[in-house]
């Protein structure tokens, strides 16, 4: 289940020790930068001969990418460990992965491990990570040791590394090298899912399901197992999607699907409870009424009751709710009326902002969309009565125009 990511770190890089070297080193990373690579290393190779390890690494960058240079792997290392001899630590973690996958040397993980570890002292979370997966594997030599997995796996994930926390969170899950504790691991599985790491939205979405570590919610359950689906896990939800929406009304799924927009629109945070209805719209309407293209008049009436209903009116000023299963949401930003018929879905959205109002007729594949100009909020008033005056006033509007 879990999945590694191994990568060199790319981007040319500057500490405090190129402080030193002042403008000389500047100038070559701002050439660098721009792509002029022949001028970064006349001014970094100087440096990088007289101990700088800023121009050091840098210089191994472009030997590894073949960037104003011949690529050129054993040239990558040799300058990369003059860089990481002096401690420097993206150098050092640089080392660790060539060692990995064999690039200018012979695989030597034993070597990786030495690279990695000195790097992840110096608080490197990548390096912190990738050392946990040797210890946790065992690869290639490296003892197996759950207890440093678990503490170069927890080091990164309290930096925020998303892959870390996730398999952090699995140690825990899985009893691991610490205690089986479902509770500690469904908390790292949710940091590592606001960070939309893929089998983390997975994991979360279990957990719901299962009641693992948290409480059974199958629509806050069907909500994660869908936002995974939709950050390439199709597989692993598709089957599991499927049998939670049976399991789930019309309205709840009308509430899951709303919940998502909201969580992702919060790019994940505040996501894991159901939404309620705000009893302060209890008493308020909204009426929309315009004139369409063909200048008939098009009037919906909005009425928000008691107990999650909503009473609306079309342009006959006809009461058409009793047709409906309606589930109202209000959010501080927005608010969202999702209608259903059980044999002909629709849709109503309502911006509380602009008060757009959107109408979406599944049923014959239209959509009908009242700007919110010509619509007005009312309070404990008569909305058959504000209908009629909106419905007078639009018919005059339309005589005049005439």
């Amino acid at each position: 289940m879990k999945k590694t990511l191994i990568i060199l770190v790319f981007l040319f890089s500057t500490s405090i020790s190129s402080l030193v070297c002042g403008a000389d080193f500047q100038k070559g990373l701002d050439a660098a930068i721009k792509g002029d690579y022949a001028t970064a290393l006349e001014e970094w190779m100087p440096l990088a001969k007289g101990g700088n390890p800023d121009a050091q690494f840098n210089i191994g960058l472009m030997y590894f990418k073949g960037r104003g240079v011949p690529q050129d792997y054993q040239e990558t290392m040799r300058w990369y460990r003059l860089a990481a001899e002096q401690g420097f630590a993206q150098a050092q973690y640089n080392l660790g992965v060539m060692y990995v996958k064999g690039e200018g040397v012979p695989k030597d993980y034993k070597e990786a491990e030495r690279w990695y570890r000195l790097a992840a002292e110096q608080g490197y979370k990548q390096a912190q990570y990738l050392l946990g997966m040797l210890y946790e594997t065992g690869d290639e030599g490296i003892p197996q040791d759950d207890l440093e997995a678990v503490k170069w796996y927890q080091s990164a994930a309290e930096q925020g590394h998303a892959q870390a926390q996730f398999n952090f969170g699995l140690m825990y899950f899985q009893g691991q090298g610490v205690p089986k504790d479902y509770k500690e691991a469904f908390k790292w599985f949710r940091l590592s899912a606001e960070q939309a790491h893929p089998p983390a939205l997975v994991m979360v979405g279990g957990a719901y399901l299962e009641g693992a570590g948290v409480k059974k919610d199958l629509i806050i359950a069907y909500m994660w197992f869908n936002i995974a689906a939709m950050h390439g896990e199709e597989t692993a939800t598709s089957k599991v999607i499927g049998e939670i929406k049976e399991n789930l009304t019309i309205i709840e799924l009308g509430n899951a699907q709303t919940m998502i927009e909201i969580c992702m629109r919060n790019n994940f945070k505040n996501c894991d409870q159901s939404i309620k209805p705000d009893d302060s719209l209890v008493g308020e309407s909204i009426i929309c009424g315009d004139i369409d293209e063909n200048q008939n008049i098009i009037m919906l009436g909005i009425e928000f009751l008691e107990d999650n209903k909503v009473e609306m009116y079309n342009h006959d000023l006809n009461a058409v709710s009793e047709d409906f299963i309606t589930s109202l949401f209000y959010q501080t930003s927005f608010s969202l009326i999702k209608v259903f018929n059980e044999n002909k879905p629709g849709f109503l959205q309502i911006d509380r902002e602009t008060l757009n109002v959107t109408i979406h007729d599944e049923a014959v594949d239209d959509e009908y969309l009242f700007n919110g100009e010509n619509c007005l909020v009312y309070n404990n008033e008569t909305i058959r009565t504000n209908m009629i005056k909106m419905k007078q006033k639009l018919i005059d509007e339309r005589s005049k125009d005439n």
